[in-house]
């Protein structure tokens, strides 16, 4: 397999880019207000504004869905209990290649992206998203910008319905922070090889939470970079 880097430069010229890895020395230059705007539930671990973000571990650790959708979560109390510090594995970033199912723009200006192991059709899927540069530290919107245009320049705008790709056509590289995100009741419709958890009032057997959540809900949020992966030959 052979892997065409996004540079930002690539993408002020043809289009479309990765995001470079941002700096946290100044995550936390931008005051909490500025950010709380853009959601609720441990805002500030999710956009590097916590007083944690300068501990978090820079260099990427190779991984996979499947690996990460194993670790064992905090309880839902622990996770109330700190808005502004890291768990462990909250303090180590990660790089995964995965397939693309689609993505949409949260309700909080985040890029809400589900990405599924490479392993097989219903293989684990995960969120890892991309916030908004309105609601980052200041350090760190300009980076943010950028992540997010060179996304929208490849896969097109995000928008709030939920966009599907391809079935395991679109292969993606992604690095970005671990996070334990609280888990969310909603019913929805299931996304493709995702099993059914609950009927809805109708008797319909639907889904849970956000699309494509984690069984741990573990994210990658916020995003670093990304890059597009193309095959050398037409079967992978």
């Amino acid at each position: 397999m052979m892997l065409k880097p996004f540079t930002l430069l690539s993408f002020l010229l043809a289009g479309f880019s990765c995001g470079a890895h941002p700096p946290l020395s100044d995550a936390n230059s931008t005051a909490k207000e500025t950010v709380q705007k853009c959601g609720v539930e441990r805002i500030a671990v999710k956009t590097s504004a916590d007083k944690d973000a300068t501990k978090v571990n820079m260099v990427p650790v190779p991984t996979t869905v499947t690996e990460l959708t194993s670790i064992t979560p905090p309880t839902q109390k622990d996770l109330e209990a700190t808005p502004d510090s890291r768990f462990p594995a909250e303090l180590k970033t990660y790089t995964v290649q995965a397939y693309l199912v689609g993505f949409k723009l949260e309700s909080d200006e985040d890029f809400h992206i589900v990405i599924r192991d490479l392993s097989s059709a219903r293989a684990p899927m995960m969120i890892v998203e991309m916030p908004s540069e309105n609601c980052v530290p200041d350090a760190l919107k300009k980076d943010s910008a950028a992540l997010r245009a060179s996304w929208q320049a490849r896969f097109g705008e995000a928008t709030k319905r939920f966009k599907n790709v391809s079935a395991r056509k679109t292969k993606v590289e992604i690095t970005g922070i671990g996070f334990f995100d609280l888990k969310h009741n909603d019913l929805r419709r299931c996304l493709p090889g995702e099993k059914p958890t609950k009927k809805n009032k109708k008797g319909k057997m639907v889904c849970t939470g956000q699309d494509g959540v984690a069984k741990n809900g573990i994210e990658l949020h916020r995003v670093l970079s990304w890059k597009e992966l193309f095959a050398t030959s037409q079967k992978q």
